[in-house]
């Protein structure tokens, strides 16, 4: 009798626990849905017997926009968010019941072709936003893209094959992708604001396919350390991650991540419209004299500028300033270096003139152009080699932009592939002037 008894409240217990339930929810999963498209989907069960059946939500919550009746286990509804969500669905009859985990992902699509012609699709997941098909984006103003309101819930960014353009503020202010997003070879043009305001993208590479890339492109992407362009590119090229036409005579844009001391090619000749805009993190410029015009605010909001060197003996005559070139940039802090004998003239030319500082670049390097002395690496963070240098020369000297002498250091014997290697890890970062005997060059420290 004793036995009995157990086996009875073993049973009842293991029921009461949903273990070994007669009840089993039988529905294997759920499909998906899209939002704005009518869902309904009735959950079934087996070993149901007498009494009333209830469904319910155990943990966790359905997708925005549906509902679960609780008497026939319809799920049903209009979905209304885009997103991943995972439930648990219970089922019970008098003492027994089940439960069982499900999930739906709901999506987002729009059709965002440019032309009749064009056939391209947005998909958005909840946190991936995928643009795929064939042909152009159409262009957007500042919030008009349909994900736009999804923004800060887009974590990747996936472009497809076959889509060959990027349009106006497509992802501007979309700052959670980080990283660097892949474009594929299909893409020909970026255009203004694309990538504007994503502010944790780290890097992006331009492809072979591209011929058309906006100033603003990727205006506001404070993260971005390097624009890079695949070698095959003929329109576009890069150089220490910054961004140029193909030729580098254009320099288009530096990436607004950019830090230190910059030195800018002497292949260049024109500074582009809002080429350095809101590199904050920029301590130092140097302007060569190639440089024959500096478009509307290439320079604006670069606030951590303490020095900006221009090689040029006139810049009245020999280069056309944009409007608002150095806006925001503090003219009080930030010294302006320009060459011997030209001083009077920047104090007279618009808008050099509002720079408090302007001195002479008092090096005692007649043309600091001059690079035929040779040395690596520049940038340089710790040690400079020199690779050539004349005979019977004993020292090198090194200067800053004010021409204080900051390194004196002795040569090795000049030989035949000799070499001397000079530590300048405790100098600031800035930009240096090198002299060895009558050879003479310049260097930025990072």
């Amino acid at each position: 009798m004793k036995s009995k008894f157990f086996s009875i409240g073993v049973t009842l217990l293991l029921s009461v626990m949903g273990i070994n339930a007669q009840i089993t929810i039988t529905t294997a999963s759920l499909p998906d849905g899209v939002v704005g498209t009518p869902y309904s989907q009735t959950l079934t069960a087996t070993g149901t017997g007498s009494g009333i059946i209830t469904w319910s939500i155990r943990s966790g919550a359905l997708p925005d926009g549906l509902t679960l009746d609780g008497n026939t286990g319809t799920i049903s509804g209009t979905p209304t968010t885009a997103g991943s969500f995972v439930f648990d669905i219970s089922v019970l009859q008098s003492a027994q019941h089940d439960a069982k985990s499900f999930s739906i992902a709901i999506t987002q699509t729009w059709d965002i072709s440019a032309t009749a012609d064009d056939h391209v699709t947005a998909t958005f997941d909840g946190s991936t936003l995928t643009i795929s098909g064939t042909g152009a984006m159409q262009d957007f103003i500042i919030g008009s893209a349909p994900w736009y309101g999804a923004r800060n819930s887009i974590t990747s960014l996936t472009i497809n094959n076959g889509v060959t353009s990027i349009g106006n503020y497509a992802f501007i202010y979309c700052d959670k992708i980080a990283g660097a997003p892949t474009l594929p070879n299909s893409i020909t043009s970026i255009a203004n604001g694309a990538f504007a305001y994503c502010s944790y993208l780290t890097s992006v590479t331009i492809p072979s396919s591209v011929t058309s890339i906006s100033n603003l492109a990727f205006f506001g992407c404070f993260a971005m350390t390097a624009i890079n362009v695949d070698a095959g590119n003929s329109y576009y090229s890069s150089a220490a991650g910054v961004l140029f036409n193909n030729n580098q005579n254009i320099l288009i844009c530096c990436p607004a991540g950019k830090t230190g001391a910059y030195v800018i090619p002497n292949s260049v000749l024109s500074i582009g419209d809002y080429a350095f805009e809101d590199c904050s993190g920029l301590t130092s410029v140097t302007i060569p004299n190639s440089v024959a015009s500096i478009g509307d605010v290439a320079f604006g909001y670069c606030t951590g500028l303490t020095s900006i060197t221009c090689l040029n003996t006139d810049p009245s005559s020999n280069i056309t300033l944009g409007s608002n070139a150095f806006e925001e940039v503090d003219k009080d802090a930030c010294y302006l270096y320009v060459p011997v004998g030209s001083v009077s003239l920047y104090r007279a030319a618009d808008q050099w003139k509002d720079f408090t500082h302007i001195n002479e670049i008092a090096t005692g390097i007649a043309n600091v152009e001059i690079q035929n002395l040779q040395f690596y690496p520049n940038p340089v963070k710790d040690e400079l080699t020199i690779t050539n240098y004349e005979l019977g020369i004993e020292n090198v000297v090194i200067t800053d932009l004010s021409g204080r002498i900051v390194v004196v250091a002795g040569l090795k014997p000049a030989t035949t592939g000799e070499t001397t290697t000079i530590n300048v890890s405790s100098l600031p970062s800035g930009v240096y002037f090198i002299k060895v005997g009558n050879m003479t060059g310049k260097f930025v420290k990072n």
